[in-house]
């Protein structure tokens, strides 16, 4: 499945016009950790909410304003989960 999912990635996009492949805790992980993986690209893990111990944030790895993402969401439910995700990317400058 990680394979087919890289696949889409490389017709649907050019690969080489974004940095980072980015998901939301915790589904969309299994999803988005392979495909960074096998397109190799970083990888950012959205929060639902802002840590407000450790290093803190709403990210964790590395987001810098400018840079192009690719998120990959489950959208086995509704969906609105995606579109904060998006939000937090937007808001990032990203």
């Amino acid at each position: 499945m990680v394979e087919e999912l890289a696949t889409s990635i490389r017709q649907e996009t050019d690969v080489g016009r974004f940095q980072v492949i980015s998901g939301g805790e915790v589904a969309d992980l299994l999803f988005s950790i392979p495909a960074a993986m096998r397109l190799g690209k970083a990888h950012v893990v959205i929060r639902k909410a802002a840590k407000t111990h450790g290093l803190g944030g709403r990210f964790a790895g590395v987001l810098e304003g400018g840079q192009r993402v690719v998120h990959v969401s489950d959208l086995v439910t509704s969906g609105t989960s995606a579109l904060d995700w998006v939000s937090a990317i937007r808001e990032a400058g990203c």
